[in-house]
């Protein structure tokens, strides 16, 4: 079941990408998530890609793979609406690098990764504050926002940076995120911590 399931999602990922090549929409949302999350993390690093009911089915079990990514994550979010994430990472062999955990048998690492991309002034900007509250919130060991933002203003990446940085809105943090390790990559530095890391 495991393996359909990777089969499956990664079939529909090809899709996605083959529909919005086809339309002349190669820089859309959904598309950098595929090229700039998943391609590398499944076709370099060896992650398996499973669903939400797959991980809660296998999840106290011996079944699931080393590295694994959770496609649409479900949890409950910090407003008690029930939320899901683009992807939850697990991982227990790979190092720690730069500024995140490393992943082991005994201390799995475990990542919430959202991708966000605005290529022109938009409304993603105008969400980052909900997301930041999004992975901060989720009990995961690690969180990286990754984002491609050549059409962000200045101010408003700035800001992300630093929030992310000095962590000064989290006044709505639970207790088991105080340790959080939070950071902000860009595709490059994505890629960089993936081959430190992973290697």
């Amino acid at each position: 079941m495991i393996l359909q399931d990777h089969d499956r999602l990664c079939e529909k990922a090809a899709t996605l990408i083959a529909k919005k090549t086809v339309e002349g929409t190669t820089r859309y949302g959904k598309v950098f998530e595929v090229i700039y999350a998943l391609n590398p993390l499944v076709e370099t690093y060896g992650y398996i890609l499973i669903s939400n009911d797959t991980y809660v089915k296998y999840k106290n079990t011996k079944e699931l793979p080393p590295r694994f990514a959770v496609v649409n994550y479900e949890h409950t979010n910090y407003d008690g609406c029930e939320s899901k994430l683009e992807f939850f990472l697990v991982a227990n062999n790979i190092k720690e690098s730069h500024g995140l955990t490393a992943g082991t048998l005994e201390n799995p690492f475990t990542c919430a990764l959202e991708c966000k991309f605005q290529d022109s002034s938009g409304s993603t900007e105008e969400k980052f504050n909900h997301t930041l509250h999004t992975l901060e919130h989720i009990e995961a060991g690690n969180a990286i926002l990754l984002a491609e933002v050549d059409g962000m203003r200045a101010c408003r990446f700035a800001w992300v940076a630093k929030a992310i940085d000095t962590r000064f809105y989290r006044v709505l943090a639970q207790e088991h995120v105080k340790d959080k390790r939070f950071k902000l990559f860009g595709t490059k530095q994505f890629d960089e911590w993936l081959l430190a890391s992973h290697r």
